[in-house]
């Protein structure tokens, strides 16, 4: 019927009639055709192998792909943070793992067939991993956390403050263009989570760490790496714990506000023994009253316990943490005090627990309340643990 029509309007000479009549033929095949897939990519870590497919866990969304590798796909090896792929090495299908990290290369297909790598790049997971400890004993020997004080975007420099609040020390951080500047996400401290930064996200009071080369007097340093973000500290009492001891519900001192906070397994959680709060607290309302600066603590010696006198010295915070003892979150009771170092969360959500310091009582019945002021204001994300 169609090619009937178009032949009575060819010899009619309706040309506006066999242009739509041929128009319409088009879309009509192309309907019926599958259109081809171009080429994409697709990034993440394999969390299963079967057979000759991997099923990847997709950096950008967190899906679960499967893709089928024929022998006919190039496999190569590259070493973290190599970015030349002629240096890459031929690999095997088989020597490919769960974990590894991949970048895949898809063939071009139709819509809806099944995803076939035309090359895989991967990143073997004992490479990250030994990267990853190298890259940590970098960070402990170059490295240093400190509290902004000031920003200067225009001329690329950071002053912080390193140490305690009565021992600081300021320091001078010079950025460059290859500088690499970071930003912890709102509910995370892990380096993994953080996301590409510039200086102007960068606020006083954030906390930092940085890692680069110092001057001889180790009053300047020349930024390689630079990650920041910003944290709370603050007083609370216990309203609940959850049953399985991953939150609890604690009101904020100074807000009077409820807050949920959430325990993972890096949360460091440590008790004052009574003698020691008792001791810590007088100690450093005496200190708070007279204006006298702390002396730096001696240094962590196996042995020594934080209790000894040292004569009129008042007492450096961290090690009293440091040999406090840990706890669990059930063995909180309603009305228990705390003091918090925790993630700045999201806007009325839920905040992670860095450190949180029971058997407090104490150190909030000091009555100026210098003492926890003095505690919380030299508090860091290395507070209560060793240096990462």
């Amino acid at each position: 019927m169609q090619m009937h029509v178009l032949s009575r309007a060819v010899r009619t000479g309706s040309f506006f009639v066999v242009m739509v009549m041929l128009m319409t033929a088009a879309f009509a095949v192309a309907a019926q055709t599958p259109a081809p897939v171009k080429s994409k990519s697709l990034r993440g870590v394999v969390t299963d192998i079967h057979g000759n497919s991997l099923t990847i866990k997709s950096d950008a969304d967190g899906a679960l792909s499967a893709v089928a590798v024929p022998e006919s796909a190039k496999l190569l090896r590259i070493a973290p943070g190599q970015k030349d792929i002629s240096a890459a090495q031929p690999i095997q299908f088989s020597t490919l793992q769960t974990g590894d990290r991949v970048l895949v290369r898809l063939a071009a297909g139709d819509e809806g067939s099944p995803l076939t790598a035309d090359r895989v790049i991967t990143i073997k997971q004992e490479d990250l991993a030994e990267k990853q400890r190298a890259d940590l004993a970098d960070w402990q020997q170059r490295g240093i956390t400190g509290i902004v004080r000031s920003v200067d975007p225009a001329a690329g420099n950071v002053v912080v403050s390193t140490g305690g609040s009565k021992t600081s020390k300021t320091l001078t951080l010079h950025t460059s263009k290859a500088t690499v500047i970071r930003r912890y996400s709102p509910d995370s401290t892990q380096f993994a989570d953080a996301h590409a930064a510039t200086l102007a996200d960068i606020h006083k009071g954030d906390q930092l760490r940085a890692r680069g080369n110092k001057n001889e007097d180790g009053t300047e340093l020349a930024a390689e790496d630079m990650v920041s973000g910003t944290f709370r500290t603050f007083a609370a009492t216990v309203v609940s714990v959850d049953a399985t001891g991953s939150s609890l519900v604690i009101t904020d001192l100074t807000t009077k506000k409820p807050v949920q906070v959430r325990i993972n397994a890096d949360s460091n959680l440590r008790k004052l023994p009574e003698t020691m709060a008792q001791r810590m607290a007088m100690r450093m309302t005496a200190a708070a009253q007279a204006g006298a600066p702390r002396k730096p603590a001696p240094p962590r010696t196996a042995g020594v316990n934080p209790n000894t006198n040292h004569g009129s010295e008042s007492p450096n915070p961290e090690s009293f943490i440091n040999y406090a003892p840990e706890f669990r979150p059930a063995e909180l009771k309603k009305g228990d005090a705390l003091l918090l170092l925790t993630t700045e969360g999201t806007v009325n959500g839920p905040v992670t627990a860095i450190t949180v310091l029971a058997g407090v009582e104490p150190l909030l019945r000091a009555g100026s309340g210098a003492s926890q002021n003095m505690l919380l204001s030299s508090w860091n994300m290395d507070s209560g643990a060793e240096a990462q």
